[in-house]
């Protein structure tokens, strides 16, 4: 399965296997499910890696160096909103 995120938060079925029996990518466009697909997907990372920037970036990254970055990106980008 190609590796693709859509609608609202980015989210995509490869990163939510249980979903896959229950989902298509239609189903994505589809807001109440794409945010609860979202909301499984960052509640496995935050199980797995706690409350944590780490957590947020693997909610789009798997490898360390890229969810580490895109975590940092995440945190500078709260940071400039809560100045």
């Amino acid at each position: 399965m190609a590796l693709y995120r859509t609608g609202l938060v980015r989210t995509g079925l490869a990163a939510c296997p249980s979903c896959l029996t229950s989902c298509s990518r239609d189903h994505l466009f589809d807001p109440c499910t794409n945010i609860s697909v979202g909301v499984w997907i960052l509640r496995q990372e935050i199980n797995q890696h706690g409350a944590t920037w780490k957590a947020i970036g693997r909610y789009n990254f798997k490898t360390p160096i890229q969810a580490r970055l895109h975590g940092s990106k995440v945190f500078a980008m709260w940071k400039r909103l809560n100045k």
